[in-house]
Order: structure tokens, then C-alpha cells, then sequence
């Protein structure tokens, strides 16, 4: 074979192997960073849809969210029925004014109202209540004094015209007797609405007569929080 031969078959060879370097080397950088992109790819697919919005901070302005709103707060026992429920109650009944009002709400319960203790904001409505209920404490008391020389005057014989059997409160008003008391009368007490009045009748009638006005507690849309407001109003 001649030396022209041999140095033509030697630059092939170089040539080929050039080549054949070149191209293996383009394949593995392809490999090596296609993974990096998978990954990344994945990392941002399960930010986008584990993702979440965080609970909103402060108060819950229970007189002014939406059903929405309100489960976005993220309170254990708060999920959409119990949210619409809510606003469905607000609806119906008006503005809430304390604890009290909010746990005459279906099926609220006593565990989610101690959820909710410290976390309700009412607003206009809640800081209008005390006053209210401070000036019929004070028309009450105004008008028990100006009734008592009236009725001494007039007490001449030993026999009342004022049923003996009914009580009266500190603030001079009667008491309503939780266990003779119809739907209508049970309404008067702080916390009571139609519903809940009627609920109060028919555990009486299913279970006979409260003994204690803790006994209360058992009757659905009444809770610890109602009774502490009532507890004054009412005897046995």
C-alpha cells in the first residue's frame, strides 16, 4: 500500500472520529438538562394547584360577609351549609347583635360558638344593643318606682288583684315561667326568637317540666350563652 493510501485512510479515520465525537457530546448535554426542566415544569404545576389563598386576618364582620367570605376564615365546623345558614339566619332575623343572637343559628352548637368566642366582630348592631337593653333596665326600674306608692296606697285589704304565683324580675318586669309559658310569651326573653320559642314548647312537651333553667341547654338553637342571657327573665 502506498504512503498516499495509508495517510488518506489515517484522515478519514480522524475525520470519523471527529465526528463521531462531536455528535455524543450534544445527545448527553440534551439528557443531562432535560430532567432539570421536567422538574422545574412539575415543581411550578404543584404550586399552582396545591396553592392556597390564606385566611383572612382580623375580625369576622359577622353582619357584613358572604356565605363565601365567611368559610374563607377557615374556622373548624364552618363549611357551606353551616356559612349559608348563617347568612340565611341574618336574612331572616336581622343584623346580630351578641353571642347570644348567633347561637340561635340551626345546628351551630355549643363547640363552634366557643370556636367563634373573641372572633366576631358586630359592628354598629352589637354596640347599639347594651344600650338598649341599659335603658329598658333603666324605664323598668323608673317604672317600678313610680308604681309602688300607687299600690300601697291602694292596698287595703289583704287580698292582691296580681296573681300570687308570678314572679318578678330585678328590673320590676315579670318573669316568664318557662314551664306554663306559650310560643308567643317565651319570645319576650333576650336570644329567643319564633323558632327557638317553639323549640322550647315542644321539649316540654316530649320531656315534661324543666326542673332547672340549666335544663335549657338541652333544647336545639339553645345554648350556655342564651341561658346566662335569659337567665334573669325566667322561673321555673
Amino acid at each position: 500500500m502506498s504512503r498516499k493510501n495509508i495517510l488518506g485512510i489515517l484522515a478519514f479515520v480522524c475525520i470519523f472520529g471527529l465526528i463521531a465525537c462531536g455528535g455524543s457530546k450534544e445527545p448527553r448535554k440534551y439528557m443531562s438538562e432535560q430532567p432539570a426542566d421536567e422538574s422545574m415544569d412539575m415543581s411550578n404545576n404543584n404550586e399552582a394547584t396545591t396553592g392556597e389563598a390564606p385566611a383572612p386576618t382580623g375580625l369576622i364582620k359577622i353582619n357584613e360577609v358572604t356565605a363565601d367570605e365567611l368559610i374563607a376564615y377557615k374556622v373548624s365546623g364552618i363549611g357551606p351549609a353551616m356559612a349559608q345558614g348563617i347568612i340565611d339566619y341574618r336574612t331572616e332575623h336581622g343584623p346580630f347583635k351578641s353571642m347570644a343572637d348567633l347561637d340561635n343559628v340551626p345546628r351551630i352548637g355549643p363547640s363552634l360558638m366557643a370556636k367563634l368566642e373573641g372572633k366576631i366582630d358586630f359592628g354598629a348592631a352589637g354596640a347599639a344593643a347594651p344600650a338598649q337593653e341599659a335603658t329598658a333596665d333603666q324605664t323598668g326600674d323608673q317604672t317600678a318606682d313610680n308604681e309602688e306608692p300607687a299600690q300601697s296606697a291602694t292596698a287595703t285589704t289583704p287580698q292582691s288583684s296580681a296573681p300570687a304565683a308570678k314572679a318578678v324580675s330585678s328590673s320590676g318586669s315579670a318573669k316568664v315561667n318557662v314551664n306554663t309559658a306559650s310560643a308567643k310569651e317565651l319570645e319576650q326573653l333576650n336570644g329567643v326568637g319564633p323558632s327557638t320559642a317553639e323549640a322550647i314548647v315542644k321539649y316540654r312537651q316530649e320531656h315534661g317540666k324543666f326542673k332547672t333553667i340549666d335544663e335549657l341547654d338541652n333544647v336545639s338553637r339553645i345554648g350556655p350563652a342564651t341561658i346566662e342571657k335569659f337567665r334573669s327573665q325566667v322561673s321555673l
